[in-house]
């Protein structure tokens, strides 16, 4: 079978499909049986632009022939047509099946007209991809922008611990200091205070009146000490010790510790606490037995060995 026969045997079945298809519609008053050129018939409803079977009516029928190709279209500029494109099936009292095969636009055709319509052509073969072409030349480069306006200036940061190294302060005591009254609450004292001597070290911090270890910086301290303590009579009995600020206890500072006969205790704690500039704390003590002390130890032999202060404490500032 050549191409032209193949042609017209689609045709033909398209045709017997489009008359397979007729619709039950009854007849309209107000279809023309005048006979008319194709160009003055008017599509007398709206007809939807989409591909697949459509009915609809015209004002009269003579035009059409079952089978024939044409254009259904409306517009009057080249921008503005809209149409949809088929094979006429069946025809009756005025209403046209159509098989849209092709279309163009949107929406819906009203008060469309006809035109006969060509055959579409077979598929022509995929030509072969032409050659790549030569890269442009580099275009020429836009003007550089306005520069932006500058940003906001960020927030200054905090200022130093006033721009010097963090406060701090070792003191000690080479003295043996006893419970004076029983249960009476007592401060330690400190008879080592000067930097630089028996291994003293301070900056910002200072004692005053044997007791009061006074801060010159605001900020946060770490406080920490040690103290031997030992009893003189039989039996155990306790110490307490705790931290007040500024002639203040300070809350669940205390430590209890028990003491032996004849045995040495190194009592020790550790404190953070925040101070203001001038602020000082003490280390307070007492016992319910006048027999306890918080001792100092002489040089010792057997070895040789450096004495050992009643007590010693270190504060820093750590912020």
């Amino acid at each position: 079978m050549n191409k032209k026969s193949f042609v017209l045997l689609i045709s033909a079945l398209s045709i017997i499909g489009l008359a397979l298809a007729t619709p039950n519609t009854a007849y309209s008053a107000t279809c023309s049986r005048t006979t008319i050129p194709l160009s003055s018939a008017i599509a007398t409803g709206p007809i939807p632009i989409s591909v697949g079977l459509k009915y609809f009516p015209v004002n009269n029928q003579s035009p059409f022939v079952t089978g024939m190709r044409i254009r259904v279209v409306t517009g009057g500029t080249v921008q503005g047509t809209k149409y949809v494109e088929g094979r006429v099936g069946s025809i009756s009292n005025c209403n046209i099946a159509l098989l849209v095969d092709r279309l163009s636009g949107s929406g819906t055709l009203v008060n469309a007209r006809f035109t006969v319509a060509g055959e579409i052509g077979a598929q022509g073969p995929t030509g072969l991809t032409g050659p790549i072409g030569p890269a442009g030349p580099q275009g020429i480069q836009g003007v550089q922008g306005v520069p932006g306006t500058n940003g906001l200036n960020g927030q200054n940061g905090q200022n130093g611990i006033n721009g010097l190294v963090p406060a701090y302060g070792s003191f000690r005591d080479t003295t043996t200091q006893q419970v004076d009254s029983v249960n009476t609450p007592k401060a330690m004292t400190f008879n080592q205070i000067t930097p630089g001597v028996n291994g003293v070290s301070a900056s910002g911090v200072s004692v005053e009146f044997g007791s009061h270890i006074v801060v010159a910086r605001t900020g946060t301290y770490n406080v920490r000490f040690s103290a031997q303590l030992t009893k003189t009579d039989s039996g155990n009995d306790t110490m307490d010790i705790w931290l007040r600020k500024n002639g203040a206890d300070v809350a669940l500072s205390n430590s209890e510790i028990t003491i032996s006969t004849s045995l040495h205790q190194v009592a020790t704690s550790n404190y953070i606490i925040d101070l203001a500039a001038g602020d000082y704390i003490e280390l307070m003590y007492s016992s319910a037995d006048i027999a306890t002390r918080i001792e100092a130890i002489a040089p010792q032999t057997n070895p040789v060995r450096p004495a050992a202060p009643s007590i010693t404490v270190a504060i820093a500032q750590v912020q």
